[in-house]
């Protein structure tokens, strides 16, 4: 978002909604299931290399969750739950879409059109377990790296391909856009949120937001969401003096929970 973006609301009744705390209990380290088959080491989701954010001249997410319908905004805050991560941002034809992820769930509200021409909204929601809910946070502090050093290589494949069916190299369905913006993320949270489907399980949906400067975002979201699985990183990036992007000190919390009902796509 270039310097001239709208400034936040300080007044809480008037902003969007804020995240929860989660207990001390909540935080524990991210159990693959992979483990659990043969003994094997799980397999190394791949990393991929940043590229970048392009940022366009948007009301802010707390802007937008205001001009979001009543009715709308209430439904997703009561399938979501105690929110943990969020956003909003306005689409082509100027109406709100809405994503919010807590403790009973990922939503996502979406403006549509009927075929009578009507406007209307389509609301989808993974259910998930609550006490399946897990968070890591991650603190990423590299430091500088000198000029004219060249980045570490991203990694496409892995160090545990025989683990996989047929010797394959674990990979997921992202599209060529969803790898850009993801490789953007710290390499160990970009694994975290793969991890669930590098053995299979379809990506249904992958969605993701930011705003703020080149050089100062804080609020950065990614989602992934599955049959049986959603993952979320949410938090905040700062470039400080000396750094770029490459090295970029990152504060996000990965979220991972089972999904046991979908309602909608």
């Amino acid at each position: 978002m270039p310097p001239d973006r709208l400034p936040l609301i300080d007044d809480p009744d008037r902003r969007g909604p804020r995240p929860h705390a989660s207990t001390p209990s909540a935080v524990e380290p991210f159990r693959s299931a992979a483990a659990d088959i043969r003994g094997a080491d799980p397999p190394v989701p791949p990393v991929f290399a940043a590229h970048g954010f392009d940022f366009v001249s948007l009301p802010l997410r707390d802007a937008c969750w205001r001009m979001l319908d009543s009715e709308i905004r209430s439904r997703v805050e009561e399938r979501a739950g105690r929110i943990q991560a969020w956003w909003a941002i306005t689409q082509m034809d100027g109406r709100v879409k809405a994503v919010a992820f807590g403790s009973l769930g990922l939503c996502v509200a979406e403006p549509t059109t009927r075929p009578n021409g009507t406007r209307s909204y389509s609301v989808s929601t993974y259910v998930i377990d609550p006490a399946t809910v897990r968070r890591k946070n991650i603190d990423h502090r590299p430091g500088a790296r000198a000029s004219g050093t060249p980045p570490p290589a991203a990694s496409s494949t892995s160090t545990a391909d025989e683990h996989l069916p047929y010797g394959a190299p674990p990979s997921t369905s992202l599209s060529s856009r969803e790898r850009e913006v993801l490789g953007n993320l710290p390499p160990l949270v970009q694994q975290l949120l793969q991890e669930p489907f590098v053995r299979g399980e379809q990506i249904l949906r992958a969605d993701w937001h930011y705003e703020g400067t080149a050089t100062t975002m804080d609020a950065v979201t990614f989602i992934l969401a599955g049959p049986r699985t959603v993952t979320v990183a949410a938090g905040r990036m700062r470039i400080p003096p000396g750094h770029s992007l490459a090295t970029a000190h990152w504060s996000l919390a990965c979220y991972r929970a089972d999904v046991v009902r979908r309602i909608g796509r």
